[in-house]
């Protein structure tokens, strides 16, 4: 899987690298929503719903760049929680 996660933002790239990529990735930053105000006041759900759209052209742009995503707070939660506690989310005792 690493060699898949190399390659990809070489292929993001090839992929937007021509005038129609070009414009599809500038339509999809659009729909998204990347450069508009998400909050709603009022509204958590439109918020919520809004934040998801600008992620998905957040993930493109940090593909193409080579970009690390950031990891979840739960991963690092459990992450931790394993470093503290070998074995626990496993159910293995030790």
């Amino acid at each position: 899987m690493s060699e898949e996660r190399d390659e990809r933002p070489v292929q993001y790239r090839l992929a937007f690298e021509s005038d129609c990529g070009r414009a599809v990735l500038a339509d999809l930053m659009s729909f998204c929503g990347l450069l508009n105000e998400t909050h709603a006041p009022g509204d958590p759900a439109e918020t919520a719903f809004r934040e998801g759209k600008r992620a998905v052209a957040l993930y493109v742009i940090r593909v193409m760049q080579g970009t690390p995503m950031p990891p979840k707070p739960e991963d690092v939660a459990l992450a931790s929680l394993e470093r503290m506690f070998p074995g626990i989310l496993s159910g293995a005792s030790g």
